[in-house]
C-alpha cells in the first residue's frame, strides 16, 4: 500500500509541457543577435517574439488557490480562481464529507446540511508554484430556498474601507452575521468596515430565517492602497554549456511614457544595472537573486527567486520542538527548513505512528517515552532529504516557562522593579537574573538600580532540580527622564446598542505604554488597552484613561460623553461609491450604499464654477445612475435617499473631471445662430445617442417663457426655434435628455 506521502504526489503530479516552450525561447534568446543581421531568419526571429510574449503573461500570473461558490439545495457548485495565464494546472478538492476532486471547477452533492470544510490545493508543475486554501461552507436544510449574496466596493476616499453591498432577500425574521475575515464581524444589513492592513480577506455572510433556514456565501475581499502602477518579474536561464552562467531576462509593467531604473543582485555580493543581465558564479551553492525596478522615488517593487548552481538537491533538513507548558504531552514542532523553491512537501513522522503534512504540526503523545520523530521534505518530486531525532516526552521532566514584567519607578527613573511571572508545575525553581549591564540577582522579584541611561537586554533564568530550564529576555530602556508619553481616547456609541460606547486608545508612543486604566464615570473600571463599556441608564458621564509609560511616567486625559437612545434614522448610514469609465473618464457610474434598504434616489450634480457665466446644475431622480460630464473642473455630487425605514438622508462628495472624452464623430459645443435673431434661432448639436429632447427657453431672469419637446437622432440635430413673440434682450436654452444637460444663450433684436 502506497505512503501517504507517494499518494500526495501521485495526486500533485502535472503535466509540464511547457517546459519544451520555455528551453527553445532560451534557445532564441542566445542566437538573437545573430538571427536579426539576417533577412532570412526573419521569420525565426518573429517567433522568437511570439514565444517571450506567451512567457511574459505566464510569469505574471502564480497559482492561487482561492474559490467562491454557488449553493442549490444540497448540491455546491465551486469555482476555483481564473487562471489568466491559460498555463496548465492541477485542482485538488476535499469537500469535508470525505469526497475529494480533480477537476477545476466541481460540483458536489452534500448528504445533508450542517458546516463543512472545503480544502483547495493548486500546483503549477511549469511555474513551480503551489497554493492551498480552506473555507468553511454552510449548507441549510431542505426548504430553506433563501440565498445570501452581496458585492463590495472600496471607499472612494478611504483605501483601508470597504462597503459590502447585501443582495439578500430580506425580511423581518432574516438575521445577517457579516465575518470580515480579520476578527471583526457586523450584524448590519449592509456594513461598511475599516481595515487595519491591506491584504486578502475572506468575508461571509450568513443569512439566517427562522430557526432551522442557515446559509452562508464567502468571497475574497482585496483591500490594497497602493498607488504604484507598477508590476515586476523575471526569469533566468542557464546556459547550457556553463551550467554556471545565467541569463536573467526582467518582465516589467508599468505607464507608458515612465523611465524606469533596474538594479540587479545576484545574491554573492555582485550586482549589475540594466533591463536583463548576464552573470557567471564561482561557486556552487544557492543564491538569492533579486531584481529592483524604480520609476520614481515612490514607486519600486522588488522580486527575488532562488538560483542554485550545481546540486540540484542542495536541501538541509531542520526543525525542532517544544512543549506546550499547559499540556507536556502536547508537542508543537516547528520546521525551519530552508527550501530553494516555493513549493515543497513535508512528511512529519511522530514515532508513535502518527503523521501529518502540516509544516509546523502539533502533535499530542498519548504517553510519555522516548520518540524517534522525522521530517522528510520533497521538492519537484526529484530533491527528497529527511532528518530524524529523538525527542523525550514526560510530564515530569519539564513544566516550566520564565516570563516577567518590570516597571520603572516614578521617582528615581534609573530604579526598575521586576516581578517574576514564571510557571512551573515543580516545588523548587532557582531564578538567575541578568540585567544586561554585567550585574546579577538570585532574588525572585528583584529591583536594580542602573548606573548610566541606555538600552539593556534583562533575561531571567529558570531551572528546577531535575534540569528544566527555561530563559525569558526583555529590553529596558533607561532614559533621562524623558515623559514624552501622552494619554488620548475617542469613543462612539455602538450601532445595534444605544447603551454600549467603544472606547479607542489613542495613546502615543504605544510602544512605550505598560500599563492603563480606565475610569467610566459610573463607578465602573477597566484596564484594557482598548475598551468598551455598557452603562444602565442614558445620561453624561465623565471618562478618564491614565497611563503608564515603561520608565514610570503617568499620563491622564478625561473627555465627557453622552449616551443616550439612537432613533433609526440616526444610525442609518448612507453614501455611494463610483467609478470611471476606462475610456472616457468623464463618464461615471454612481452606486448608492446604505445599512438599510434604498427606496428612491435623488441626485444633484452642480458645477463649482459656472460655464460662460451660466450655473451648471442637473438634478436626476435615478437609482444609481450612469453620468457624462459634459465641462472639466470640479463638481460637488449629492445624494439625497429616502430608506426603508422613513429616514431621509444625505451625503455629498466633490468629484474632479480632469478631461473630458467625447465618441468619435461628437462635438461639445451648442451654436445659436444667427445670433442676434428677429424670428427664428436655429440650435445646432450633436447627440450620440437618439434621444427625446427637452427644450426651455428662460429669460435672463430665469423665468420660463415656453418649452417643447422634440425626437433627436444620433449626429447633427437642428432645432428651430420661434422667437418672434419674445421681448427684445437676453434669453438662455435649456436641452435636456438622458442624463446630460446644456445650455446656449442668444439675444433677441
Amino acid at each position: 500500500m502506497k505512503s501517504t506521502l507517494q499518494t500526495a504526489m501521485l495526486k500533485q503530479t502535472l503535466n509540464s509541457r511547457v517546459f519544451t516552450f520555455q528551453v527553445l525561447a532560451g534557445w532564441f534568446v542566445r542566437i538573437n543577435e545573430k538571427l536579426f543581421q539576417s533577412r532570412v531568419n526573419k521569420f525565426l526571429f518573429l517567433l522568437f517574439g511570439f514565444c517571450c510574449a506567451y512567457l511574459f503573461s505566464f510569469a505574471q500570473n502564480p497559482c492561487v488557490a482561492d474559490f467562491t461558490f454557488q449553493q442549490d439545495g444540497n448540491t455546491v457548485k465551486f469555482f476555483s480562481a481564473p487562471n489568466p495565464a491559460n498555463t496548465p494546472q492541477q485542482h485538488y478538492w476535499q469537500f469535508g464529507d470525505g469526497g475529494t476532486s480533480d477537476q477545476v471547477n466541481p460540483v458536489h452533492t452534500y448528504p445533508g446540511p450542517g458546516t463543512y470544510n472545503v480544502f483547495h490545493y493548486v500546483k503549477d508543475s511549469a511555474r513551480n508554484c503551489f497554493d492551498s486554501v480552506s473555507k468553511a461552507i454552510v449548507l441549510g436544510p431542505a426548504g430553506c430556498t433563501v440565498e445570501p449574496k452581496f458585492e463590495w466596493r472600496r471607499d472612494s476616499l478611504n483605501c483601508k474601507k470597504i462597503w459590502f453591498i447585501n443582495q439578500s432577500p430580506i425580511s423581518p425574521n432574516t438575521r445577517f452575521t457579516w465575518k470580515f475575515g480579520d476578527g471583526s464581524t457586523s450584524n448590519d444589513i449592509s456594513p461598511a468596515h475599516e481595515y487595519n492592513q491591506p491584504g486578502n480577506y475572506n468575508v461571509c455572510l450568513t443569512i439566517e430565517v427562522g430557526n432551522d433556514c442557515k446559509k452562508e456565501i464567502c468571497k475574497t475581499v482585496v483591500v490594497n492602497c497602493d498607488t504604484c502602477a507598477l508590476q515586476v518579474d523575471y526569469r533566468f536561464e542557464k546556459d547550457p554549456a556553463q551550467p554556471n552562467k545565467i541569463y536573467f531576462y526582467s518582465i516589467v509593467n508599468y505607464p507608458p511614457g515612465t523611465i524606469a531604473l533596474y538594479s540587479w543582485s545576484f545574491g554573492d555580493g555582485t550586482g549589475s544595472e540594466g533591463v536583463n543581465a548576464v552573470h557567471v558564479y564561482t561557486q556552487p551553492g544557492v543564491y538569492n537573486a533579486c531584481l529592483k525596478v524604480f520609476i520614481s522615488n515612490t514607486c519600486f517593487r522588488t522580486v527575488c527567486k532562488t538560483i542554485v548552481i550545481g546540486d540540484s538537491c542542495m536541501l538541509q533538513v531542520k526543525w525542532r520542538s517544544e512543549a506546550d507548558s499547559a499540556h507536556p504531552r502536547r508537542i508543537k514542532f516547528y520546521n525551519e527548513t530552508i527550501v530553494p523553491s516555493t513549493g515543497a512537501l513535508y512528511s512529519w513522522s511522530f514515532g508513535d505512528g502518527g503523521v501529518s503534512q502540516e509544516k509546523d504540526p502539533v502533535h499530542i503523545y498519548e504517553k510519555p517515552g522516548a520518540y524517534n520523530v522525522c521530517l522528510k521534505v520533497l521538492i519537484n518530486n526529484s530533491c527528497i532529504r529527511e532528518l530524524c531525532r529523538t525527542i523525550l516526552v514526560d510530564s515530569s521532566i519539564c513544566q516550566l516557562e520564565a516570563k516577567f514584567e518590570f516597571r520603572i519607578d516614578s521617582l528615581q527613573r534609573n530604579k526598575v522593579h521586576f516581578f517574576n511571572h514564571t510557571f512551573s508545575n515543580q516545588t523548587t525553581v532557582h531564578y538567575l537574573w541578568k540585567f544586561g549591564d554585567g550585574t546579577t540577582s538570585n532574588d525572585i522579584n528583584p529591583t536594580h538600580i542602573y548606573q548610566q541611561p541606555g538600552s539593556y537586554e534583562v533575561c531571567l533564568v529558570a531551572e528546577t532540580n531535575n534540569g528544566c530550564r527555561s530563559v525569558y529576555c526583555n529590553k529596558v530602556v533607561i532614559g533621562n527622564n524623558d515623559c514624552s508619553i501622552i494619554a488620548k481616547f475617542e469613543w462612539k456609541q455602538d450601532a445595534q446598542n444605544w447603551k454600549k460606547i467603544w472606547f479607542s486608545n489613542l495613546s502615543q508612543p504605544v510602544p512605550n505604554i505598560w500599563r492603563t486604566y480606565w475610569s467610566y464615570g459610573d463607578g465602573t473600571s477597566s484596564q484594557d488597552f482598548n475598551s468598551f463599556h455598557e452603562y444602565a441608564n442614558a445620561g453624561k458621564y465623565y471618562v478618564c484613561l491614565k497611563v503608564i509609560s515603561l520608565n514610570g511616567c503617568i499620563s491622564s486625559y478625561c473627555d465627557s460623553i453622552v449616551v443616550r437612545r439612537r432613533d433609526s434614522c440616526e444610525i442609518a448610514e448612507l453614501k455611494f461609491v463610483y467609478k470611471r469609465d476606462e475610456q472616457r473618464p468623464n463618464k461615471i457610474s454612481f452606486t448608492a450604499i446604505s445599512n438599510q434598504p434604498v427606496l428612491k434616489q435623488k441626485w444633484t450634480i452642480k458645477r463649482d464654477s459656472s460655464i460662460n457665466g451660466l450655473p451648471y446644475v442637473v438634478v436626476l431622480y435615478q437609482n444609481n445612475p450612469t453620468f457624462i460630464f459634459p465641462f472639466a473642473g470640479w463638481y460637488t455630487v449629492c445624494l439625497e435617499a429616502t430608506l426603508a425605514n422613513g429616514c431621509v438622508k444625505k451625503y455629498c462628495e466633490r468629484i474632479n473631471i480632469e478631461r473630458v472624452v467625447m465618441m468619435a464623430g461628437t462635438l461639445n459645443p451648442i451654436s445659436v445662430s444667427p445670433n442676434p435673431t428677429r424670428n427664428t434661432a436655429r440650435i445646432q448639436f450633436t447627440m450620440e445617442t437618439a434621444q427625446t429632447i427637452s427644450v426651455t427657453v428662460m429669460d435672463a431672469g430665469g423665468a420660463v417663457k415656453y418649452q417643447l419637446q422634440v425626437g433627436g437622432q444620433t449626429g447633427n440635430n437642428t432645432i428651430h426655434l420661434p422667437v418672434d413673440k419674445l421681448s427684445q434682450g437676453q434669453y438662455l436654452v435649456q436641452l435636456r435628455y438622458g442624463n446630460q444637460v446644456r445650455w446656449a444663450r442668444f439675444q433677441k433684436m
